[in-house]
């Protein structure tokens, strides 16, 4: 769940899949490399990403929960759920749902129960053991309580998103994420979609010493 306002992002560990390789002399061969057997592969797509979380909450402050959580994976794919609330988690903010659109009539018919999205998010993260988030301070939080009522650990590290990028990337973080909106294709607001945008956006910003 996201403030209004722009903000720069928080860090978490990431993981990675990659893919390449040719049989053809494997001593000297290079599949990033131009050759009259392969085009240059644009430097884009050979960068591992990070792997992003965000989580769409009931509001914020004192009572709130989380209501999804998605994910932007290593290989540039997306994923989501959403999560049924307790019996206890009563918080709701209806300025939160105009944000996301999500309804408590929605969650009820359409969430997975609390431990089973706690399972997915272990799954998710067996390997890279870490993910990052741009809401440290938020998404922390409702991840801990997402898992104290699991009744689970949490087999991986969230970290800021911020840890990722030097001074002058996060400077430019408002004008790079807009940018990456201006180019379309993102829902806001929901889970599995702002985690992608913040991948694109980091993807970007990776850019900014080779351009300038």
């Amino acid at each position: 769940m996201h403030a209004a306002v722009t903000k720069p992002p928080s860090t978490e560990p990431i993981r990675t899949r990659q893919t390449g390789g040719n049989s053809r002399n494997l001593k000297t061969f290079n599949p990033f490399l131009p050759g009259p057997w392969l085009p240059e592969i644009p430097w884009e797509t050979r960068v591992t990403l990070p792997i992003l979380l965000d989580i769409e909450a009931s509001g914020f402050g004192r009572g709130s929960y989380p209501i999804e959580i998605g994910l932007a994976r290593t290989d540039g794919s997306s994923c989501a759920f959403l999560i049924q609330p307790l019996e206890e988690w009563v918080h709701w903010d209806p300025k939160a749902e105009l944000l996301h659109g999500i309804s408590r009539a929605r969650l009820a018919r359409e969430g997975r129960p609390v431990r089973e999205v706690a399972q997915w998010i272990n799954d998710e993260l067996s390997e890279t053991r870490i993910a990052y988030s741009d809401s440290w301070g938020y998404d922390n939080t409702w991840l801990s309580l997402l898992f104290h009522h699991a009744g689970m650990l949490p087999h991986f590290r969230l970290e800021a998103l911020r840890r990722l990028l030097d001074e002058e990337q996060l400077n430019r973080w408002a004008e790079l994420k807009e940018a990456v909106i201006a180019e379309g294709g993102i829902q806001r607001h929901r889970a599995g979609d702002d985690a992608r945008l913040l991948q694109l956006t980091w993807q970007k910003a990776q850019a900014i010493e080779r351009n300038d």
